[in-house]
């Protein structure tokens, strides 16, 4: 009875060692099942946002078409954009629906397309009804445009979000798969740690104890109980080859043969090369004593099916090899995961090749429509100046040779028709100019910013002398890698603005300095160089501080300040095309300070 007393213990442990191992198993693969599904739902969504954000511009791109050609064909991309719209809404609240920021994200976004369609529609309903200038009103005023970059940006951060969740979820899937293999490996490893105890044991107990037979008895049939109700399949050799024990597991799965294995060996069961394999392994398991792991594939009535396999000497109590043990446990489930998180990969990669593929054709066609555009703004402009020149011309001539026969009112309106066709050359002009700024190729070279200040100051010396302005500039200034000429416009249009945008009655002062800046924005790790321009003028809302980089955007009539509203939007262009970028700082009735970042030189201290 002591005996008995003294087995329990180990059989115990095996037995909780083998639930353990089962539970520990069935745990690490539920675990990375659940990985695996949220990995699949984050990148489900990051491609329903790149799905959200590609219709979205079908259906602007439909919108335009039918702006500027009035022919229902091109809504298509429209409707399309619009009716799948609701749909991709739809699965992104399902896929996010246990992450309330992106919800709220999603619903901003939601929010913001419907008010985006809503003057996407307006803009189709009037271009049918009045045509096209009322529509290209709508389209001026960028609404649409300002809420499609709203949209853009809150887009960029949910799949910035999501993208950083892939990555977790990733990292543990990885995770989940190491460690189900571990709980694999050391589970299969206690087993046969235990097996062997228990076997050396229970051989020592009828070898030296006949009277105990009972007791053995009992204990083998308990070993036997342990060993069938693993799900491993486990199996005992002796050094001659032959299977000494067998478990249920093993049995089942070579349930397709009649041979019972017991005290057959590996060519009685097998076909003659898997059976040559695994003798070999037993023969090198028998003259090194270092066990044995590898990954094997039995296809049985149950279907095909995935084993770790461990295979560890037997030892007697003399330390004398006795034969093999092997515990082969079913990773089936494991492979499959695997397998299916491999297919889930390679339709996403598919899936994202595709979408960048359309994205890509998507941007070739709107850069080619957006050349078109430009070269017909140009070629527009630059005809219309000979037919200005000769109202002009034929003005002036009425005004010289009929002064005497035209009567005061006559006179009048020739004048206000040679004045209207000089601003409308100006206006040409500034047009060429701001449309040269995409044609034409900007040559990056050092620019000493006190030459370009000094060859636009010489250009409106006479606005210099007739507003008798003051102009305080904090020489030297620096260096920059840019473009001469460009500089020289950017220069000239800020330094005109200082003079001419002044209260009545006020002498303009203008003060010039730049500054060198560590980062710059626009210019990424390089150091960058800031030239600014201040004045005392009239100062600019905090509203309109945006849109007056834009072309034509005017915030005073003619009779109060005239001008072509080319000049900032040119200096914006112009900025954006050496690398940088431009500002305004301004307080309403108190000046302002203009801006302008370019790239500093690499040899510049």
């Amino acid at each position: 009875m002591k005996d008995l007393k003294r087995l329990a213990i180990p059989f115990g442990i095996t037995i909780a060692t083998f639930i353990g191992t089962v539970v520990i198993s069935y745990l690490a693969i539920d675990d990375l099942i659940a990985n695996h599904r949220q990995e699949a739902a984050a990148r489900s969504v990051a491609i329903e946002l790149r799905n959200l954000e590609g219709w979205a511009v079908e259906a602007e791109t439909g919108q335009r078409g039918y702006v500027i050609t009035g022919l229902d064909e091109y809504l298509e991309p429209y409707r399309q954009g619009n009716a799948r719209m609701p749909d991709i809404f739809q699965r992104l609240r399902s896929g996010l629906a246990d992450d309330p920021g992106q919800l709220q994200r999603l619903a901003t976004i939601s929010a913001l397309e419907r008010e985006r369609m809503a003057i996407l529609e307006e803009s189709i309903r009037v271009r049918r009804e009045q045509g096209f200038p009322a529509a290209q009103k709508i389209v001026l005023t960028k609404s649409a445009k300002n809420l499609m970059d709203r949209i853009r940006a809150e887009v960029a951060v949910m799949e910035e979000v999501e993208l950083r969740e892939l990555s977790e979820r990733t990292m543990q899937v990885s995770r989940s798969a190491a460690r189900a293999y571990q709980a694999a490996a050391i589970g299969g490893l206690l087993d046969i740690g235990l097996l062997l105890y228990l076997f050396a044991r229970v051989r020592a107990d009828a070898i030296a104890r006949i009277s105990a037979a009972r007791e053995i008895s009992n204990a083998q049939q308990l070993l036997r109980t342990v060993i069938d109700g693993s799900p491993a399949a486990i199996y005992l050799k002796d050094p001659q080859g032959r299977y000494q024990l067998v478990n249920s597991a093993f049995r089942r799965l070579f349930a397709d043969t009649q041979e019972d294995p017991i005290g057959k060996t590996d060519f009685d069961l097998f076909p003659a090369d898997r059976a040559e394999t695994k003798s070999a392994m037993d023969r090198q398991l028998m003259e090194t004593g270092i066990p044995i792991q590898s990954e094997e594939t039995q296809t049985g009535p149950g279907g095909t099916h995935h084993f770790f396999a461990t295979m560890v000497p037997l030892s007697d109590h003399k330390g004398r090899l006795v034969g093999v043990c092997g515990v082969m446990s079913d990773v089936t489930m494991l492979k499959q995961a695997e397998s299916e998180v491999r297919r889930l990969n390679l339709s996403l990669e598919r899936r994202v090749d595709e979408r960048t593929l359309e994205l890509a054709e998507v941007n070739d066609r709107l850069r080619e429509a957006n050349d078109q555009l430009e070269a017909f703004s140009y070629t527009v402009a630059h005809d219309l100046r000979a037919p200005l020149r000769g109202i002009q011309g034929f003005s002036l001539a009425v005004i010289e040779d009929y002064e005497t026969v035209l009567d005061h009112t006559g006179k009048d309106y020739l004048a206000r028709i040679s004045r209207a066709a000089t601003r409308m050359e100006l206006l040409i002009e500034d047009l060429l100019s701001y449309s040269r700024l995409s044609r034409t190729d900007l040559r990056l070279e050092p620019v000493r910013l006190d030459d370009a200040l000094g060859d636009a100051l010489s250009v409106i010396a006479p606005q210099i002398n007739e507003s008798q302005a003051a102009l305080k500039i904090a020489a030297p200034l620096h260096a920059v890698s840019a473009n001469h000429a460009a500089c020289v416009m950017i220069l000239q249009n800020l330094l005109t603005n200082a003079i001419k945008f002044v209260r009545p009655g006020t002498i303009p002062e203008v003060r010039v300095w730049s500054e060198r800046r560590p980062h710059g924005d626009a210019t990424g790790a390089m150091a960058c160089i800031r030239l600014w321009v201040e004045d005392n003028g009239i100062g600019i809302p905090d509203a309109q501080r945006q849109r007056i980089f834009q072309p034509f955007e005017r915030l005073h009539g003619q009779d109060e300040y005239p001008g072509t509203g080319i000049g900032l939007a040119s200096i914006d262009k112009a900025a954006k095309r050496l690398g940088g970028r431009c500002g305004v700082e301004s307080v309403l009735g108190s000046g302002s300070r203009f801006w302008i970042e370019l790239p500093a030189l690499d040899t510049e201290a």
